[in-house]
């Protein structure tokens, strides 16, 4: 929406409103005001990225007038945001710090530079932007919790920042040096603890189980992949990301950086998975589910060509599964369901446990040592039942963790608090939560026999 001039009055319409079936999630606005606009969107349609800027070589004067294209960056893409210099350049961050020497005609107009800023850790992402302050130039670097500086314009595709607010300098990680999690993936077996980083590509390993808030990490691990499911059980470990696939340490948890005694990619078995969707492992099977909701089970880990004793094929979209041993669980947008290990086969049925009045973003739920938990995103908490039996029964919950009574849905920092809760773990002592994103933790409660 577009103001003309600016209002003066609440509610006081636009004079332009731009629209369009391909503008999809507007995320960022870049224009002098005279010129020429850019609008970094997040779910484009039609266009060979999803994730872009519509450019508006001249300053459209009328509701809905037609972009004249879209700009992509060079992978890692990302939808751009930026500022325009006194002397006419357009300066735009995504993965990179993008120049053009003049606002680009049209999205075939490459950038006269591109800064990649690997050497000195640039992630940009969502939420970054640069402002143009005569010729200084500052970028927030959103996803390394920091602000760059540059004394002048850059003209080398080797510039180095001038200055860092947020950290002592360019090199250093202030979410690793504090051990801040990005979307965690918690795993206990109640002698050890592993925290994979679904974000920052590292495995946060505690060879005793903490019991103090924070308490550093034994050992921290780099991933070659962000870690999006992870199973422990005893001492063998399987982990899985979106490039690498699947990959598994059998003699023991590799605190010390050891590398997987096995990497099956996306060749498990006899299965070629396009992507591990979820895994889970006990002491009888490996569970493997794909994106296409195919669901594998394996008596243990798979040997080369070695086929699945049985395939299950789930509707449940974005799902989650888990196994304690005794109950095999799956969790998804619409659905929570669990069904006994014994009685697992080809024509195998979950038994859904009723919702109770989850929001409509719940996060992982799980049923392990005869109890049954589910982080509730949307409401900022945990749901929780002593007895299996009474969740399937439609009771409601026993316990709330997060927050003080039903209507309590707002996301909390402290200590009593939770804040997008995710992924989950029980280990028979303690329920462990990990919290989605923004709040870069995972906390434990103590769980009473």
């Amino acid at each position: 929406m577009v103001w003309n001039t600016f209002p003066t009055s609440s509610n006081q319409a636009a004079d332009i409103m731009l629209s369009g079936e391909e503008i999809g999630t507007p995320r960022s606005i870049t224009t002098d005001g005279q010129s020429f606009l850019m609008v970094g969107d997040h779910n484009a349609s039609g266009q060979s990225s999803k994730m872009g800027s519509w450019l508006w070589s001249t300053f459209p004067t009328q509701s809905d007038t037609a972009p004249t294209g879209f700009i992509t960056e060079e992978s890692p893409s990302i939808w751009l945001a930026g500022d325009v210099s006194a002397a006419g350049q357009l300066l735009m961050i995504g993965g990179a710090i993008n120049i053009w020497n003049s606002v680009p005609a049209s999205s075939n107009v490459e950038p006269d530079l591109r800064l990649d800023g690997r050497a000195w850790g640039l992630r940009g992402g969502d939420g970054s932007t640069i402002a143009v302050a005569e010729n200084r130039v500052y970028v927030s670097d959103y996803n390394t919790n920091r602000i760059l500086g540059f004394s002048e314009i850059p003209t080398s595709d080797s510039a180095t920042p001038d200055i860092v607010i947020g950290a002592p300098d360019v090199m250093t990680d202030t979410f690793a040096e504090n051990n801040f999690v990005t979307n965690g993936v918690p795993r206990s077996n109640g002698q050890r603890l592993l925290i994979g980083d679904g974000y920052d590509k590292r495995v946060n390993c505690w060879t005793t189980i903490p019991t103090t808030s924070a308490t550093a990490p034994t050992a921290v691990v780099d991933f070659p992949d962000g870690v999006h499911s992870l199973a422990l059980h005893d001492d063998t470990v399987v982990a899985a990301g979106p490039m690498n696939g699947l990959q598994a340490w059998v003699t023991g948890v590799p605190c010390e950086g050891r590398p997987p005694d096995v990497m099956y990619g996306s060749q498990i078995g006899s299965v070629e998975v396009e992507s591990v969707q979820s895994l889970a492992l006990d002491g009888q099977y490996l569970y493997v589910l794909d994106s296409g909701g195919s669901l594998y089970v394996w008596d243990g880990l798979p040997e080369s060509n070695e086929a699945p004793l049985f395939s299950l094929q789930s509707n449940v979209g974005d799902a989650e599964i888990y196994s304690d041993g005794e109950h095999l669980s799956i969790s998804g947008r619409m659905f929570f369901g669990v069904m006994p290990v014994s009685d697992l086969g080809s024509d195998s049925q979950f038994t859904e446990i009723p919702d109770p009045g989850w929001s409509s973003a719940p996060g992982q739920g799980i049923v392990s040592g005869g109890h049954v938990f589910r982080a509730d995103l949307g409401y900022n908490r945990v749901t929780a039942w002593k007895r299996l039996d009474d969740a399937l029964a439609g009771a409601q919950p026993d316990i709330l963790l997060g927050a003080t009574a039903t209507d309590d849905t707002d996301p909390d920092t402290t200590q009593e608090g939770l804040f997008w809760p995710s992924q989950i773990d029980f280990d028979g002592q303690r329920l462990w939560v990990a919290e989605y994103k923004f709040s870069g933790r995972v906390v434990s409660f103590k769980i009473p026999e």
